[in-house]
């Protein structure tokens, strides 16, 4: 999906949604003066029998909104179970829990500062390093760790040089980064839908948190909803703002740390499931088999890849390069640490006759190999010859210096395994152990048509970077049992499963920030207030400061003035190095 594409379905949902927002309020209101004086409710049968009738619905702009009071009735009634004596064992478990909920929130407050002020600070500072070295006046003088973060990631290999990506960038790599999640940007534009998903699933379960600690303290809940702003979706629950200031400190902190505490709790849970395993659990009531000890499926391939005329859907990719994919360790993937690590070098190499590496009879050797080696046998080893395209790739034996240019096609997806050496020693006479010269980007697929097929096995050689294959290869581990079902259900669950995962973090860690409208600057006022007046109640005097004439208030007055700069100034700054962190992140993925 494009960015265009992205934006025309955005416009046409938000005009059905103007549009229906429009017929169904010019049917609720009559233009005919004679019944003006009617209401709707005696000229109109509610909606559903009335089940809408608690729903309020506000358009304003790009932001719908849609909340209800049906939900307060269940909160009252929650209300009252825990403040029965019969359930008193219960309430004073669920206050416990939201005690350690406020200390938890605390420091998870104290985590997300310094994180969001270091991200800010080593953002900021590879960005700055990427701006002066893109300004050195003698680019060719740049060391090569430098050069590649100018560079494409096709320019990291370096052509005969024997350099590998490992090396590379070794400065830049001192400080750890987060890359925020961008559609579009950091991620792909596909991926909205169900980032939108997760991240309402997750603001949910946030609100539920305040609505229980909310239960427990006999506060009512006023109304709940959802909100939808541009493509944002969010939930929300509200309580009365007189009953919220007057709770102690206390209270008030562990119902607003709650909500994120959820989040922290709900992290856990979805983290220990994913360890226990529970997607084997799965295999079995679903119609789908896991195939992780034997390979990956393909799912779906780029259609402009030149992978698409060689690889389809339901196929099975079982080793990459001699590298087998299928493991038992869920936290091992072996296709995305292959494909996105350094240049492997192959332990076993090809037998191949001496005439094509050195100086004997080469066109004698060319006849009796039926075309498979290239006349110019030393040309695609040059530096300067190897970067332009063809068809033949140097190769070389370690146990000499003798060098050639070969087809590596027919020697390289070959299916019998006799020609595979680890020296010279094994392969015939007249003949030599090779292995792709450094920097020559070969990677062997070796696929099966189905799952069925064990011995109908083919090998795709891929002539490039392999970060491109995990880019335009999309894979699983999850194959239908029956025909029928598709196969982009389990990698979609997955991919869901872990944005959820990182939705229900990030929310319990970015609703804690001290920032405008969030829950961190609401709880940093209840521990101020907590902290700085715990001791100081309305009938509390200090009687031998009254009778020396002296005041007593000069100290509160300065707990409150602190209290206030605190309050005034920390949201601000905080805003000022979020923007800053955003700002050098989304910049850092672009330059």
């Amino acid at each position: 999906m494009s960015i265009w594409a992205a934006f025309s379905f955005l416009a046409a949902v938000w005009c059905i949604i103007h549009v229906l927002y429009f017929l169904s309020h010019h049917q609720e209101t009559s233009l005919l003066p004679t019944q003006s004086h009617l209401s709707v409710s005696s000229t109109r049968r509610p909606l559903f029998g009335g089940k809408l009738q608690h729903l309020k619905v506000t358009l304003n702009g790009l932001q719908l909104q849609v909340s209800t009071t049906r939900w307060n009735t269940t909160h009252d009634k929650l209300n009252s179970l825990l403040s029965r004596r019969t359930h008193k064992t219960l309430a004073t478990a669920v206050q416990g829990f939201y005690t350690l909920g406020t200390l938890v929130a605390g420091v998870g407050m104290l985590v997300a500062v310094f994180t969001l002020f270091f991200i800010c600070v080593t953002n900021g500072w590879t960005l700055a390093r990427k701006v002066a070295i893109s300004h050195r006046p003698h680019a060719d003088a740049i060391p090569f760790g430098d050069v590649h973060l100018l560079t494409k990631r096709s320019a990291s290999f370096a052509e005969g040089e024997g350099l590998a990506p490992a090396s590379v960038d070794a400065g830049a790599s001192s400080f750890p980064t987060i890359t925020p999640i961008v559609p579009g940007v950091t991620v792909p534009l596909s991926h909205l839908p169900v980032i939108i998903a997760a991240v309402f699933i997750a603001q949910v379960v946030h609100e539920v948190g305040h609505a229980l600690a909310a239960a427990l303290e006999f506060l009512p809940m006023t109304a709940c909803g959802a909100s939808f702003t541009v493509c944002i979706p969010a939930a929300f629950v509200s309580f009365p703002t007189s009953a919220m200031k007057t709770l102690p400190p206390k209270a008030r902190s562990r119902i607003i740390a709650a909500g994120p505490y959820h989040n922290l709790v709900f992290w856990a849970f979805l983290s220990l499931a994913a360890w226990s395993g529970v997607a084997h659990l799965a295999s079995f009531v679903s119609g789908y088999r896991d195939i992780s000890s034997i390979g990956k499926v393909v799912v779906d391939v780029n259609p402009e890849s030149p992978l698409s005329l060689h690889l389809q859907p339901g196929s099975i990719i079982t080793q990459l390069d001699d590298t087998s994919l299928g493991s038992t360790s869920q936290s091992i993937d072996v296709w995305t640490t292959y494909l996105q690590g350094t240049v492997k070098e192959s332990l076993l190499g090809w037998c191949v006759a001496k005439s094509v590496l050195g100086s004997g009879d080469f066109l004698q050797y060319l006849a009796a190999a039926n075309g498979m080696l290239s006349a110019k046998s030393y040309e695609c080893c040059n530096n300067e010859a190897s970067k332009r395209p063809s068809a033949f790739s140097c190769f070389g034996s370690k146990d000499s210096l003798e060098r050639g240019c070969i087809d590596p096609v027919p020697i390289l997806t070959s299916r019998h395994g006799d020609n595979r050496c680890q020296s010279s020693d094994k392969c015939p006479p007249e003949s030599s152990c090779v292995f792709p010269s450094k920097g020559v980007q070969l990677l062997r697929l070796t696929v099966r048509s189905s799952i069925s097929n064990v011995q109908d096995q083919t090998t795709i050689l891929w002539s490039g970077p392999p970060i491109e294959i995990w880019e335009e290869v999309q894979v699983s581990t999850w194959v239908p049992r029956i025909w029928v079902l598709p196969l982009w259900i389990p990698p979609l669950a997955a991919t869901f499963w872990e944005y959820l995962t990182m939705a229900t973090l990030s929310l319990y860690f970015f609703n804690l920030l001290p920032l405008p409208h969030l829950d961190g600057t609401q709880l940093l006022h209840s521990f101020l207030d907590w902290g700085l007046n715990a001791d100081q109640g309305a009938s509390s005097y200090n009687f031998g400061a009254l009778e020396g004439g002296e005041s007593d208030q000069q100290e509160p007055r300065t707990r409150r003035r602190w209290k206030e700069r605190i309050l005034r100034y920390c949201p601000y700054t905080m805003t000022c190095i979020a923007i800053g962190s955003i700002l050098f992140s989304i910049l850092n993925a672009l330059y």
